[in-house]
C-alpha cells in the first residue's frame, strides 16, 4: 500500500508539473516564495498574539506541542524512511523554482499542532485563515514542482494528532 502511495504521489507530481512547464520560472517563484513566507510568518504571529493576549497557560502548552510535534517529526523520518522504500531517493521532477530551502515537515508539525491548541481561543475567521495557509502547502509544493510532499502530510497528520492529544490532556474552552 505505502509503495501504491508512493508511485500515485509520483505520478501526480509529474502530471502537475507536465501542465504548470508553460509558466515562467518567475510566476513560480513568486508563488512559491511568497507562500512560503506567509507559511513561515504565521507561526509566530500566532505566538506574538498568545502573549498579547495574556493567555500564560495558553504559551505554555503552545511551546510544549510545537516542540513534542517537531521532536516526534524528527525521531518519525527515519523510521518513515526505513519502512517506505524509496522515500529518500524520489527524485524531483522538475525544478522549476530554485529556492534553496524548502518548507521542512517539522515545521509543518509544530504550525499544525500550534494551530490546533489555540484554535479554540482565535476567531473563527482567523482559525480558517491559518488552516487554509497550512492547507494549501501541499498544492503549491506540487504546483511548483518542488517535490512529493509526502513528508508534509506526515507533518499535518501528526501536528494535527499531537494538538489534539494536548487539548484533551490540558483542556480548551467551552463556548
Amino acid at each position: 500500500v505505502l509503495e501504491w502511495g508512493l508511485r500515485t504521489s509520483i505520478g501526480l507530481q509529474e502530471d502537475v508539473s507536465n501542465a504548470t512547464s508553460v509558466l515562467p520560472g518567475f510566476v513560480l517563484t513568486v508563488l512559491y516564495g511568497g507562500y512560503a513566507l506567509a507559511a513561515v510568518v504565521t507561526p509566530p504571529a500566532i505566538l506574538v498574539w498568545v502573549i498579547v493576549r495574556r493567555r500564560w497557560p495558553l504559551l505554555g502548552v503552545y511551546v510544549l506541542t510545537t516542540l513534542a510535534a517537531s521532536l516526534l517529526l524528527h525521531l518519525a523520518e527515519g523510521w518513515i524512511s526505513a519502512r517506505v522504500p524509496g522515500v529518500d531517493a524520489v527524485p524531483l521532477v522538475v525544478t522549476q523554482v530554485d529556492i534553496d530551502w524548502a518548507i521542512d515537515p517539522a515545521w509543518v508539525a509544530s504550525f499544525a499542532a500550534a494551530l490546533t491548541v489555540t484554535g479554540p481561543w482565535m476567531s473563527r475567521r482567523w482559525y480558517r485563515t491559518a488552516w487554509i495557509v497550512l492547507a494549501l502547502l501541499v498544492p503549491v509544493r506540487l504546483l511548483v514542482g518542488a517535490g512529493v510532499p509526502t513528508g508534509l502530510l506526515v507533518g499535518l497528520a501528526s501536528g494535527w494528532a499531537i494538538g489534539s492529544a494536548a487539548l484533551l490532556i490540558f483542556g480548551a474552552p467551552s463556548r
